[in-house]
């Protein structure tokens, strides 16, 4: 519970209790917030990512379950959220769709390139829904934390850069780099579209955006949510993302989130914009980023602007 103290609230406080014989009284405001919280006994335990991002949209979770009338506890974050749930550690946990491919390892989301495409992450969501896990799957957000080919503007004018098949066609000029070994399927998309050797680097996440800066013939994958792509004035190579899994956020329920719980879940989800994500990742990344918690307080204005 939060208190908001100020020198006029504490004045009227102390009239009241010096008048309490005469006459009863109120502190300033009181009636326009006179609707009270509804009361739950429930404390809802959530999972978040270990990236900032993510920590913030967890955060945005946490605050409207909490309007609600839930308390909310936030776990200590993690590269596996969704495997809390699962193990009965969460009640609660926000990732991306890919995260998720290993809860039901009967089944096979991916196609036959190796890539989770995004009508395979809404087929994931439906095969979790339709087992009995003891956690269901809600809806897909539009936001899509997964990753695309980017570039300088100098470097894709001069290899004349726009596309998926322009970037394969200059393969041989520049090379590629990520945080991850290039999947067989990102090899084989690669080699679909003309690409027959390409040259992979793997480097640190937190390095990335430095390599990406001072990078001389190399495209860099970033996260297409990762606000500095278009603050510094990057090129994103139109259908890379298909060289990559689609990552929309899944929140995953246990059976402790109820009907109205799960309402606010979705309802958050719904408002999960690519521009409002993007706005978070600006407000977290950085040596001069606010705190997750306080990028998520701003999240009204973010979706309202």
């Amino acid at each position: 519970m939060k208190f908001v103290h100020s020198p006029r609230a504490a004045a009227a406080l102390a009239l009241c209790v010096l008048s309490l014989p005469l006459a009863s009284c109120s502190t300033p405001g009181a009636q326009e917030s006179a609707s009270p919280q509804p009361s739950r006994n429930i404390t809802l335990t959530l999972a978040v990512p270990a990236d900032p991002t993510g920590q913030a949209i967890g955060n945005v979770y946490a605050d409207a379950l909490e309007r609600l009338g839930y308390t909310v506890k936030i776990s200590k974050s993690s590269s596996a959220p969704y495997q809390q749930v699962a193990e009965g550690k969460a009640d609660l946990a926000i990732d991306t769709a890919a995260q998720a491919v290993s809860l039901v390892p009967a089944a096979k989301p991916r196609g036959a390139d190796g890539i989770l495409s995004l009508q395979e992450s809404a087929d994931l969501v439906n095969t979790i829904n339709q087992q009995d896990l003891g956690f269901t799957a809600a809806p897909l957000s539009a936001a899509n934390a997964g990753k695309v080919m980017v570039l300088s503007a100098a470097e894709a004018a001069e290899y004349k850069i726009d596309s998926l098949p322009t970037l394969a066609a200059a393969c041989t000029k520049v090379g590629f780099v990520d945080d991850v070994q290039p999947s067989s399927g990102l090899k084989t998309v690669l080699a679909e579209a003309g690409c027959d050797t390409p040259q992979f680097t793997t480097e640190k996440t937190e390095d990335l955006p430095d390599t990406l800066r001072t990078a001389v013939d190399q495209v860099v994958a970033l996260q297409a949510q990762d606000a500095l792509i278009g603050d510094e004035g990057f090129k994103t190579v139109d259908g890379s993302s298909q060289l990559f899994d689609a990552e929309p956020y899944m929140p995953l329920m246990g059976t402790a989130v109820d009907e109205d719980a799960a309402k606010g879940v979705k309802e958050v989800t719904r408002t999960l914009s690519q521009e409002a994500v993007i706005g978070l990742n600006r407000l977290v990344q950085g040596p001069d980023g606010v705190s997750p918690q306080d990028a998520a307080g701003r999240w009204k204005w973010l979706i309202d602007n």
